[in-house]
């Protein structure tokens, strides 16, 4: 459906996203099993398809999530043509470490929230995820 409502628009320039709500709570095998159709149908059109990894609800420690990002990186290359996108929270309090160990494991984007507010309370904090990064430099 997606697509179809992309051809009618050839000139916009489509961006399709793969997620799962957790994607801790889905088996890793079958996750990249999903990723890869979808980024062959994106690809058979010339759409970008972006790899989404949600911790919205936080099922395991960082280095977990982490590992889980740097499987798909393993198995989808770090190609710049299948972006590998963060959205963490902060529920046991380590959204921004899981974020700043899947950036090290190969993610390509973050997402957040300024402060913690936003999509919903508790979401990672960008504010807090750049001055980490910006004081190791």
């Amino acid at each position: 459906m997606a697509e179809e409502c992309a051809s009618t628009q050839p000139q916009t320039i489509w961006e399709f996203h793969t997620r799962r709500k957790a994607s801790r709570g889905t088996e890793l095998d079958f996750a990249i099993e999903v990723v890869d159709a979808v980024n062959e149908s994106g690809s058979r059109k010339r759409q970008a398809v972006v790899i989404n990894l949600p911790a919205t609800v936080e099922m395991s420690t960082p280095n977990v999530y982490a590992g889980h990002g740097r499987a798909h990186v393993r198995a989808h290359g770090a190609s710049q043509a299948l972006p590998r996108q963060l959205h963490t929270h902060n529920d046991r309090g380590c959204g921004v470490a899981a974020a700043e160990l899947g950036v090290l494991a190969g993610a390509d984007r973050v997402e957040g929230t300024l402060l913690g507010n936003g999509e919903r309370t508790g979401n990672r904090n960008l504010v807090t995820f750049a001055m980490n990064l910006y004081s190791r430099h």
